[in-house]
């Protein structure tokens, strides 16, 4: 008994993932589905296919050698999170293997454990998790103490997305006037940027409030909108818009990572951090690695993100690796009450799908 299978369906993402306790990753696959204009009960079904769909060869080929399911049960939406929990309770049940529940956000953070020497880390580290959902800054001191030091809020509807990557969708379909689909904002406009210069980065200045356990970059969706107006961007002819979105993309990019970047450094710098971790769908993104790798340097901090693209994003692997670690911190006795799963999920999500989706 040598692997560890995770399962992910916390957001739009069917995704399945085993590794061993080295953390080498032996199958990692998903399957994305619209997120957010399904009705719940297809997308439930829709869900629930996809993951099947995946689990179903591992568990042919790889069954006998699985010892524990790990499965996100907590930060997801209420449509979506059940799918992986009923596949996981059951296959625990039937197949007589241990089980144990995570949370989304943390597991994010594991996807620098991937395919790596388990025995380079140096702790404690600090963490930068980005996402459409959630952006934090996290504390990890060692395995099983993870500890959310600063929540990053790009949205001030407690009943829609908060994070950074729901931000860069809102400069470019709101902003911009880009007809695209929610996930595929950073993406775009990291490729903008990348032929763009920042000749605005010195003119976005961020009203930041810290509350409590937060940081609210206050009113940030109207200052961008109104900031793009005021430059003239509605004005421009065609070829023009094209060079501004490119500009106020290499701007925009500068000047919101050189600020996290300065966040980063506080609390390394607070907690006496070795290493500095990049984590969640924008760990790819260059402008932000270009700046922190900067600053890690000048500060001796190592900086690491994880080793492929495909383990930033939603996916199994992440969830398995992470669960591996929370799993072996518990006691015999705990392990034994450890039986079946429940859901944790975000209570905002029913009020803005009923909102949105419902009417």
């Amino acid at each position: 008994m040598k692997y560890i299978l995770g399962i992910e369906t916390t957001f739009r993402t069917s995704g399945i993932g085993l590794v061993d306790k080295s953390g080498k990753v032996i199958f990692n696959e998903k399957i994305n589905i619209d997120f957010a204009d399904e009705k719940a009960e297809k997308f439930f079904q829709l869900h629930m296919k996809d993951t099947l769909s995946l689990v179903k060869p591992v568990m042919e080929k790889y069954g006998n050698d699985i010892f524990l399911i790990s499965v996100a049960n907590q930060q997801g939406p209420f449509h979506s999170m059940p799918v992986g929990v009923i596949i996981a309770n059951t296959l625990s049940y039937f197949f007589n293997k241990e089980i144990i529940g995570i949370d989304h956000e943390i597991s994010h953070l594991y996807s620098n454990w991937l395919d790596r020497d388990q025995s380079i880390f140096n702790f404690p580290i600090i963490s930068l998790s980005i996402s459409g959902a959630h952006t934090n800054i996290w504390l990890i001191k060692e395995h099983g103490k993870v500890h959310l030091l600063k929540k990053l809020i790009f949205n001030e509807n407690k009943e829609q997305f908060s994070g950074l990557g729901a931000l860069f969708y809102f400069i470019c379909f709101n902003g911009f006037g880009l007809k695209i689909n929610k996930g595929e904002g950073g993406p775009l406009l990291e490729k903008l940027a990348l032929n763009g210069k920042p000749k605005y980065s010195k003119q976005l200045k961020f009203d930041v409030k810290k509350e409590n356990e937060s940081f609210k970059f206050f009113d940030i969706r109207n200052y961008l909108t109104q900031k793009i107006k005021e430059l003239g961007y509605y004005s421009l002819r065609y070829k023009e818009r094209e060079q501004f979105q490119k500009d106020f993309a290499c701007s925009f990019l500068e000047a919101i990572f050189d600020e996290l970047a300065t966040m980063i450094g506080k609390a390394a710098a607070d907690f006496d951090a070795k290493e500095v971790h990049l984590a969640g769908g924008a760990a790819v993104n260059t402008f932000l690695i270009s700046s922190l790798k900067k600053f890690c340097e000048d500060k001796s901090l190592i900086l690491r993100q994880p080793v492929k693209s495909n383990y930033c994003g939603d996916n199994g692997a992440m969830n398995a690796i992470f669960g591996y670690y929370q799993w072996s911190a518990l006691t015999s006795e705990e392990k034994k009450d450890n039986k079946f799963i429940s859901i944790k999920p975000f209570e905002w999500y029913y009020k803005y799908y009923v909102n949105y989706f419902l009417k």
